[in-house]
């Protein structure tokens, strides 16, 4: 599954996990110590400064289950 997410301008989430279509840094991600996978994104919005940001990636996950994208 493929999804272009309009919340996070840049980045498309790709069988499980986040990628880059090519506009933005690639992600990276961390192992938090509770076992959460976190991934750093700077996203490309139109408008305002663009800062990074680190997002959980069961909560990406659970916004495309849901059909936020």
């Amino acid at each position: 599954m493929q999804e272009d997410l309009s919340w996070l301008p840049g980045y498309t989430y790709v069988d499980g996990t986040l990628k880059t279509t090519g506009e933005a840094i690639p992600p990276t991600f961390h192992l938090r110590k509770d076992g959460e996978i976190m991934a750093y994104v700077k996203p490309i919005f139109c408008e305002g400064p663009t800062v990074g940001m680190f997002l959980q990636m069961s909560g990406v996950k659970a916004a495309v289950e849901r059909g936020e994208i």
